[in-house]
């Protein structure tokens, strides 16, 4: 008969002689359970929770600027989408560098007042629902979101003004303003303030909804979305009397 010691040493090399633990007594870093999930806070994008910070000017400021340098960028892209192919590539450039000459300052300007407010809806009126940006209120990175830079004629029937008038030549462009007249397209795209030649400002503040938000109440905004609201049209060809 063995004893007790030679019992324990007819174990099988390489495996342990313990019995395996149960499965209540496995950790819950050893891959048989999830780890559990301390932090069940919601997450919030990192602009919404700096409004409930305390207000920096600097930063506030900084915030105002980069924004306003978002939507200029992103008003040259709608309308390069419109314009650029007829154009071509090196006209398009000649148009952005005098956009950025003339237009660009006067543009990014407009937002750094401290107070920027809406002007009401296009058919006159002041505001319902008096929307205004704080730009020395930490609200200021969730409410800069919900007001827009309006245009009194549309984007993209002014764009579609311009590309006629460059198919009604006779030959290829020359120039980006060539059948045009070129002071008025931007007056039309760009201007933020009042010009003696071609009239009232055609950008303006307006409520609306924050960009990518479905399902909105668009009576709720100043800014209608789903309908042009331009009283009247303003052709920038030239042959138009």
């Amino acid at each position: 008969m063995l004893s007790a010691a030679q019992v324990k040493t007819t174990a099988t090399p390489g495996t342990s002689s313990e019995p395996p633990p149960s499965p209540d007594s496995r950790s819950s870093c050893d891959g048989w359970r999830p780890k559990p999930r301390h932090d069940r806070r919601p997450r919030v994008p990192a602009h919404r929770l700096r409004a409930y910070q305390p207000a920096h000017p600097v930063k506030l400021s900084k915030m105002a600027r980069k924004r306003a340098q978002q939507r200029w960028s992103g008003l040259l892209r709608r309308v390069a989408e419109q314009v650029r192919a007829t154009l071509g590539d090196e006209l398009w450039a000649d148009f952005v560098a005098h956009a950025n000459a003339c237009y660009k300052d006067a543009f990014l300007s407009a937002f750094r007042k401290p107070i920027l407010r809406c002007v009401g809806p296009p058919h006159g009126g002041a505001c319902p629902r008096n929307f205004h940006v704080d730009l020395t209120c930490a609200r200021a990175y969730t409410t800069l979101g919900e007001l827009h830079l309006d245009h009194e004629q549309d984007v993209v029937v002014t764009c579609d003004m311009w590309v006629q008038a460059l198919a009604a030549l006779p030959r290829a462009p020359s120039t980006w303003d060539d059948g045009v007249d070129g002071a008025l397209l931007c007056h039309l795209l760009f201007s933020v303030h009042n010009n003696p030649a071609h009239g009232a400002a055609m950008l303006r503040f307006r409520c609306g909804p924050v960009h990518g938000q479905h399902g909105t109440n668009t009576d709720y905004w100043c800014h209608k979305l789903n309908m042009p609201h331009y009283r009247g049209l303003r052709d920038v060809a030239l042959n138009v009397r």
